[in-house]
This record gives structure tokens, C-alpha cells and sequence, in this order.
């Protein structure tokens, strides 16, 4: 089995994807320490498809696997940054039938939610998920932000990236 980890520059911004393999123990209900061993992989700078200590130099990472566990953020213990709001005065156009999956997390990484958002045709020019406009369609919904979101991408019939929102105080 597999796991997919995304990693996210300390902006939010994403930046790759990776495969990882599960061992045999996380496969057999011990998928609770995967967040141990990728903060290991991080600090010895074996992390798959990047070439760094990922946490302490850049960002972020999500671990996704579908069939056994949930969604885990995993962040440096000093990372822990907030960023100003964005555009929270966006004007939504027509919804279509597209959506995007927001999953959120506590402020250790706890995973917390997940939720669903329709979007509209601001989001969407031929075909491609405009990250920015769906991030300000978000941050217009969500203005005070005690959690990290990551914005999934909306599905397979349109390209985008996930982007990964920090928490925001006023």
C-alpha cells in the first residue's frame, strides 16, 4: 500500500507530490505513527521526490491514503506561522457544477473535518482550476481561520493543484 504526500512551500503554496510505501505495520492499524516516521525521513533527507529536509527548510506535507487512514498535516514544531487574509470581499459568479474538497486541520495537524465547497465560473477558465480565485472564494467563506485548509484540486476533469491555507487571526 501507498501513501500520497504533497508537500506545500511555507506560503501555502503547493509544491510537489510523492509516493510513499507503507509498512506492514502502518498497513496493520498502526497507521498513527506514519506522522513519526515521515518527520524521520524529513530530518534524514529521505523524503521521496524531494531532496531536503522538507520540514525544517520549506514547508509543509499532507499524507493522504484512502483506504486506512485519514488526512495528517505535518509541519516543523517551530512553523508555526499565520498568514494575513486574502481577497474576503469575492464576488462569486454562477455556481457550476464543479466542487472542491476542503480538509481541515487542527493548529498541531490533527486532522479536523472535511467539507465540500461548489464552485463558480470565477474558479474555472478552459478547463483549469484557478487556484488564486478559489483561494479568495474560500477565504471570503472561512475570514477568521483557526485551522490549516488544504484546498484540494477539484477533480479529474480539470487541472489545478491542491494550495494549503494557513490559519489567519484579525
Amino acid at each position: 500500500m501507498e501513501a500520497k504526500l504533497i508537500y506545500f512551500k511555507e506560503n501555502g503554496k503547493f509544491y510537489s507530490e510523492g509516493i510513499l510505501h507503507l509498512t506492514k505495520e502502518e498497513e496493520c492499524g498502526q497507521y498513527y505513527n506514519i506522522g513519526d516516521r515521515v518527520r524521520l525521513l524529513s530530518a534524514k533527507e529521505q523524503l521521496p521526490d524531494v531532496t531536503n529536509d522538507w520540514l525544517a527548510n520549506n514547508g509543509f506535507i499532507v499524507i493522504l491514503q484512502d483506504d486506512i487512514g485519514w488526512p495528517i498535516l505535518i509541519k516543523h514544531p517551530s512553523n508555526n506561522k499565520t498568514i494575513l487574509a486574502r481577497n474576503t470581499k469575492y464576488q462569486p459568479g454562477k455556481e457550476i457544477s464543479h466542487k472542491i474538497t476542503l480538509f481541515s486541520f487542527k493548529e498541531h495537524g490533527k486532522y479536523n473535518i472535511e467539507e465540500h465547497l461548489t464552485l463558480d465560473n470565477n474558479c474555472i477558465r478552459n478547463g483549469i482550476a484557478m487556484v488564486d480565485n478559489i483561494v479568495n472564494k474560500v477565504c471570503s467563506q472561512k475570514k477568521k481561520r483557526g485551522y490549516y485548509y488544504m484546498i484540494c484540486a477539484p477533480d479529474d476533469e480539470l487541472s489545478g493543484c491542491p494550495h494549503l491555507l494557513l490559519p489567519t487571526y484579525f
